[in-house]
């Protein structure tokens, strides 16, 4: 029971850390479409960048 209560922590950690990096607590929109429009157009820069990151720094 004790490994799901971490690892439930854990990813709710992570979404909240990303969910800062990429100021999603201040979306404009009002609209479901656009909302996910918002949050495609933050993702796609934090995507290619942490996969050139990766690419050229191999964890």
């Amino acid at each position: 029971m004790l490994c799901f209560i971490t690892n439930d922590r854990r990813s709710e950690t992570s979404f909240n850390q990303l969910k800062h990096i990429l100021a999603l607590e201040h979306i404009h929109s009002r609209r479901q479409y656009f909302i996910k429009q918002e949050i495609y157009a933050k993702l796609t820069p934090y995507n290619l960048f942490a996969s050139a990151l990766v690419r050229y720094y191999p964890v």
